[in-house]
């Protein structure tokens, strides 16, 4: 079982296999899409649990590496777990800068250098989404 955080691969140990899986899903990136600046990537799936998460993480942390500034936002409405893996609070999310309760400095955290996080979970959200289950 991992331990939280450990999913980070291309944190823990840069030379694994799986790490140089990661750099080489980036470079196909960077290279399909040489003749413009791509400025999103959306990972998504009708289906929990296959690495989703993971798979942004690694690859924020692959981006931030070759010194590119990346904004990852978890907009998970059920079971948000970017802050999780990277250990931190979920107190103020997108939908409190949707709905005027708090600024986007005030929401963005940075974890790693080039790498910023935005949660999707405020209170309000918690609660509507609490009220549907």
């Amino acid at each position: 079982m991992l331990r939280v955080g450990d999913e980070l691969i291309t944190l823990i140990d840069p030379d694994a296999p799986a790490s140089e899986a990661y750099r080489t899903l980036r470079t196909n990136i960077l290279m399909r899409n040489f003749d413009r600046d791509m400025k999103v990537i959306n990972i998504i799936s009708t289906t929990a649990q296959e690495g989703k998460s993971t798979c942004v993480l690694n690859l924020a942390m692959v981006y931030a590496q070759l010194q590119k500034k990346v904004l990852v936002i978890d907009l998970d409405l059920r079971m948000p777990t970017i802050h999780k893996k990277l250990k931190l609070k979920n107190k103020k999310g997108i939908s409190d800068i949707i709905g005027h309760q708090a600024e986007f400095e005030e929401v963005v955290l940075q974890p790693y250098e080039n790498v910023d996080v935005r949660e999707r979970r405020s209170r309000l959200l918690q609660s509507l989404s609490s009220r549907m289950r």
